[in-house]
């Protein structure tokens, strides 16, 4: 499985993914279903008003049409009226051109009934009414023309005024009963649009909460992604550390058993020297310089016994003699050794902890351990600088702990020193703790210095941290683990 696929199992929750799809697609066919219903409801809305403006046009059209009716029906009866009294034929020409328009109005009022067969029928009796009150109008005008005003008589006029009442309380009935079923229809056609209206709006309101839905959906999508893609990067760069500490781990492991296999040798080799020197001393005269070289001899080959065992020490294959300090001390009987290192222009300054927690270490080690580093910070501070020694005491939650993969949570002591001096590049920093890596030239150094000292570190269940920038000097924090009150003095075996 690779690191990708790792992360996703980890932090993508189980059907998430597909959830938020399944989430979206049904989002989606509802904002289809609900824009079709939008535009389902809009269109009967517009067809309601339309029907309404249609029921509202008709019932003007009958009234108008039953209006003209009327008119032309009194407009008939007044001019032939007015023949009759004065024998004008001009008032002939107005009653015939009436005459003749109303049996057409009387046609197109029948038409619009034509699908209301119970107005249609009522309006249909108006046509032999309508035909019998012209003919009896003609009937007193053929009268008149021949033998005067004398032979009108009151009994004809009132009849064919009796049958024109009739026929307009027909048409008012006829156009009251439209305007009765005019409104019944217009209240139903109000009463649609008005549930269409209602439809629409709730179709408006349903349609932003499912896009509001859809958008939540998508930005819980979106975030979902976003911290995914954060913890698959976090992951890679974890990934990328622990490869480069495994990478290291295992090149400081083949160094260690290869110096411990040339220590071994070496230190076996040593010891028949030293004895060997030890019997010669014996048997030597008077000879003080003969002495003099056996001496400086025997001090090099036990100076060369005491480097065997600080790389037996790195390479953990030798036991540590450890014992109840406090770094404090440590510190202050270190400086003797310390001060004959540097010269007139680096300061050292000394920020040590008021009552430091008591640390299990070996003492020798220790000691070679700050040794080791003020040399480094000497050979950095060429032209001077400031050399400061801090104790304090620090207790690491899980939290702190976790980023100091060899440190387990819990209480320590740290032992810093720091430097002005001109720092170290990513480069040169990464492989500071590697034996026998060294920058200084000509032979100055083993390269064995903070390969010591971390070697010192790991076997006394501590850790080691460097900081370290170009031009603005170093700093190196030794943790170690605070000692147990009852802890004795011991031997802390090797790993072998």
């Amino acid at each position: 499985m690779s690191v990708a696929d790792a992360s996703r199992s980890r932090h993508e929750p189980p059907f998430g993914g597909l959830r938020h799809r399944w989430g979206r697609r049904i989002a989606l066919w509802l904002a289809i279903l609900l824009v079709g219903g939008l535009f389902g409801a809009t269109y009967y809305q517009i067809h309601g008003l339309a029907a309404a403006d249609g029921i509202v046009q008709h019932v003007r059209d009958v009234r108008g049409e039953a209006e003209h009716l009327l008119s032309l029906l009194g407009r008939a009866e007044d001019n032939q009226e007015g023949y009759l009294i004065t024998g004008d034929p001009t008032y002939l020409d107005a009653y015939r051109a009436a005459a003749t328009e109303a049996p057409q109005s009387l046609q197109q009022l029948s038409q619009l009934f034509g699908d209301n067969p119970s107005q249609w029928r009522r309006v249909d009796q108006l046509r032999p009414m309508l035909s019998d009150r012209i003919d009896r109008l003609e009937a007193l005008i053929v009268a008149r023309q021949g033998r005067g005003l004398s032979a009108i008589v009151r009994p004809g006029i009132d009849e064919g005024r009796a049958l024109t009442d009739k026929m307009r309380e027909t048409i008012v009935g006829v156009v009251a009963t439209e305007s009765d079923s005019a409104r019944s229809r217009l209240s139903n056609a109000r009463a649609y649009v008005q549930n269409s209206a209602l439809i629409l709006f709730a179709g408006i309101l349903a349609s932003a909460m499912v896009i509001l839905w859809a958008f939540h959906l998508t930005q819980k999508e979106v975030d979902r992604r976003q911290r995914s893609e954060a913890m698959l990067l976090q992951d890679l760069a974890a990934s990328r550390v622990a490869e480069s500490q495994l990478a290291r781990a295992q090149r400081m492991e083949t160094v260690a058993q290869l110096t411990s296999g040339m220590a071994h040798d070496v230190n076996n080799l040593l010891a028949i020297v030293v004895s060997g020197l030890s019997q010669l001393e014996k048997r030597m005269g008077a000879d003080g310089k003969a002495e003099e070289l056996m001496s400086v001899c025997m001090r090099a080959s036990l100076q060369g016994s005491a480097l065997i065992d600080r790389l037996l020490a790195f390479s953990r294959r030798r036991s540590l003699e450890l014992e109840r300090i406090n770094v404090n001390e440590l510190v202050s009987s270190t400086l003797g050794l310390l001060q004959p290192i540097f010269g007139v222009g680096i300061e050292i300054q000394l920020r040590l902890a008021e009552d430091p927690w008591p640390v299990l270490v070996d003492p020798v080690q220790a000691e070679s351990a700050l040794v080791n580093l003020a040399i480094n910070a000497r050979d950095a501070m060429t032209d001077g600088g400031q050399l400061t020694i801090e104790t304090a005491n620090m207790s690491l939650s899980a939290g702190e702990a976790a980023g100091k993969p060899s440190l387990a949570p819990g209480d320590y002591v740290t032992l810093s020193m720091s430097d002005t001096g001109t720092g170290m590049t990513p480069e040169v920093l990464g492989r500071a703790f590697e034996p026998f890596f060294t920058t200084k030239v000509g032979g100055r150094s083993s390269g064995l210095g903070l390969s010591m000292v971390l070697g010192f570190a790991r076997q006394s269940r501590g850790h080691v941290e460097i900081r370290s920038e170009p031009k603005r000097g170093t700093v190196v924090d030794i943790y170690l683990p605070r000692a147990d009150s009852a802890s004795p003095r011991a031997a802390l075996p090797s790993d072998q």
